[in-house]
């Protein structure tokens, strides 16, 4: 019996997958860009510059001291954040270890039950019957 196979349902699959295809890329270059995909976010510039050649008025001075400030802010923010990153990494290396050892331990136990089963097996008397 043969099969009806239409040709749209193969037009409307590769369509699907040349819409999917720019979102696949962008997702494929934040994975190497860095450890985790982070989407990325256009920020807005709230707080100018002061223009060369001309002098310094207050709300310059105080929005250039706002900016420092969120800066300071955000650089500590960035040095918690790396040093709980770090510090998470270092807890799951002692998971993975600790993991690896419980099923090492697992297989040990496991050889060690084989053995002795075998041991018992092999030395339980021999039984003549009557087929032998």
């Amino acid at each position: 019996m043969r099969r009806f196979q239409s040709p749209w349902l193969g037009v409307a699959a590769l369509l699907l997958t040349a819409a999917a295809l720019p979102t696949w890329a962008q997702e494929a270059e934040d994975a190497r860009q860095g450890d985790t995909a982070v989407p990325r976010v256009d920020v807005p510039r709230e707080i100018a510059t002061p223009e060369e050649g001309g002098a310094p008025d207050r709300t310059t001075q105080a929005a250039q001291q706002q900016w420092e400030a969120e800066r300071a802010e955000l650089v500590a923010a960035q040095r918690r954040t790396e040093d709980e990153l770090a510090a998470l990494r270092v807890l799951n290396a002692d998971l993975e270890d600790d993991r690896q050892l419980r099923w090492m331990l697992i297989g040990g136990g496991l050889m060690l039950i084989g053995i002795v089963l075998g041991v018992l097996i092999k030395s339980r008397p021999q039984r003549r019957d009557a087929w032998q």
